[in-house]
């Protein structure tokens, strides 16, 4: 039948049209995995270098900071010997003084450490902003899998309602039927595929919520 042959036609071609749909899917979904790879060792390292840096400012706010305070502390302790006029008063200042010092060392330490985590915050953010685009992609190219999917069953089902009519008419030729069973075969394992692809969609979204 003419109705039947242009079914089959319009069928096979909507499940070719699907496969090539997931084959791209499928093919985005790894590159896309690949680069959230990349991207995590990115962010890693960044975070690492952002840290090594906070740690040699640290160290170098804290080596002037010991070398200050060991000349003034000379300085004490030549005044403490003198006893001269107006040494104590002088030797307050300079104790003063090291205290100064020593105070800035801790405002610039906090200051360095608030900037790491103000730095490690932000690249962690921009991570995120990233795999939140990678994972609305990844939602946008399964709907469009799942409404090929539609569309192919509708159509497959077309197929069936007028294969029971032909049957019952005048019996379904061997190569329709074997058209037929293709297609359904071919429609679960693209099923199958789907299914795989919507859980890990849903686990990437599950993931991102944690």
């Amino acid at each position: 039948g003419h109705d039947l042959a242009e079914a089959l036609a319009a069928a096979e071609a909507a499940r070719a049209e699907l496969a090539a749909r997931l084959d791209e899917v499928e093919r985005g979904r790894a590159e896309a995995g690949e680069a959230a790879a990349a991207a995590d060792a990115q962010l890693a390292e960044a975070v690492r270098a952002a840290q090594e840096r906070a740690e040699l400012a640290v160290a170098e706010a804290t080596r002037r900071a010991e070398e200050a305070t060991q000349q003034i502390e000379a300085r004490l302790a030549e005044t403490e010997r003198s006893h001269s006029e107006g040494s104590e008063a002088w030797a307050a200042e300079l104790t003063a003084e090291i205290q100064r010092v020593r105070e800035q060392q801790a405002a610039t330490a906090a200051a360095v450490q608030s900037e790491l985590a103000a730095t490690v915050e932000r690249l962690e953010r921009d991570r995120e902003e990233q795999a939140q685009a990678a994972r609305s992609e990844l939602a946008a190219a399964l709907e469009r899998v799942e409404r090929g999917q539609r569309e192919s069953d509708a159509l497959r089902e077309e197929i069936a309602a007028l294969t029971v009519d032909r049957y019952e008419a005048e019996g379904l030729a061997g190569d329709d039927r074997r058209r037929l069973t293709e297609l359904a075969a071919e429609a679960e394992a693209d099923r199958a595929r789907v299914e795989v692809l919507r859980a890990e969609a849903e686990q990437a979204r599950g993931e991102a919520a944690e």
